[in-house]
């Protein structure tokens, strides 16, 4: 979904949208990411750790082990 918006938007349409997300539903996990400027986000390896231990069902569909 975000790829659609990334891809066919305007940059600060699409800069929006994501700092939108992040406020509403990722704020209370800010220590699970690692940010890079200018707003896009890595995760990290605390995040890699909740994700695959409460989330096994998203962790395996992504294939976050995989090299």
């Amino acid at each position: 979904m975000l790829r659609h918006y990334d891809d066919s938007q305007d940059y600060w349409l699409t800069v929006e949208l994501f700092h939108r997300i992040e406020e509403r539903f990722l704020g209370a996990y800010n220590d699970c990411f690692e940010p890079v400027l200018p707003s896009w986000w890595f995760i990290s390896e605390k995040g890699r750790r909740l994700l695959k231990d409460e989330q096994p069902g998203i962790w395996k569909e992504f294939s976050f082990e995989a090299p």
